[in-house]
């Protein structure tokens, strides 16, 4: 995100496997430079089809969207 964006953070706030259990949490490690802040949120290793959780604090989309990204 933009670091003019203060107070506003995205994050990955949970994860669930396809047979409804949640991806163990690892950490959020976070990085800036001087234009950007990078949060890289990190879950347990997992081969499957997950949910992915999006919090973002003012989030200017709306509510309850759902995406498929496709992971190459």
């Amino acid at each position: 995100m933009n670091k003019d964006n203060q107070g506003e953070f995205l994050m990955f706030s949970d994860a669930i496997k396809e047979d409804g259990t949640l991806l163990e949490f690892k950490g959020i490690p976070i990085s800036r430079d001087e234009q950007y802040v990078v949060e890289t949120t990190q879950f347990e290793d997992y081969n499957g089809k997950a949910k992915i959780y999006l919090n973002y604090y003012v989030n200017p989309t709306g509510k309850n969207i759902e995406l498929n990204i496709p992971l190459q």
